[in-house]
């Protein structure tokens, strides 16, 4: 018998499930805005990380653009590590320095379409999960 052989085919079944536990995670890991709170110039942003699956996954980072009432308003970048337990949720908060141009186009926006009664916004951008990146879109409205 070739041990030689027998340690790759193990190796090659392991390496399988381990790519397909990641399709899955990536599949099934769900972002949601859980609060946006404003700090003098900041915004402060909860994002919510939802594991429904069997498995911890790790919270690598995230790089998105911020839209407000359809304005971008700020890029968030955030390296921040988060472990999300199996069938859980976490939240992590992320501060965000808007630019200038994107506050004073949503201000208009807000103060001419009945202020932040009627918030929206919308995250678009890329996440990283124990290695997978993939896209994220979320939107809030308040």
């Amino acid at each position: 018998m070739n041990y030689k052989n027998l340690l790759i085919g193990g190796l090659l079944v392991a390496g399988v499930f381990y790519f397909i536990g990641k399709k899955k995670l990536a599949k099934a890991i769900r972002f949601s805005i859980e609060k946006i709170s404003f700090s003098g110039t900041k915004i402060i942003l909860r994002l919510g990380l939802l594991n429904p699956t069997g498995n911890e996954a790790k919270f690598n980072s995230m790089v998105a653009d911020v839209f407000v009432k359809g304005n971008q308003v700020a890029t968030l970048t955030t390296f921040q590590t988060v472990s999300i337990k199996p069938n859980s949720k976490s939240t992590i908060d992320i501060q965000i320095t808007p630019t200038g141009i994107g506050i004073l186009s949503t201000l208009k926006t807000l103060l001419s379409k009945g202020g932040l009664k009627n918030l929206q916004a919308k995250i678009k951008g890329t996440a990283n999960v124990d290695g997978v990146a993939f896209p994220v879109d979320i939107t809030y409205s308040a």
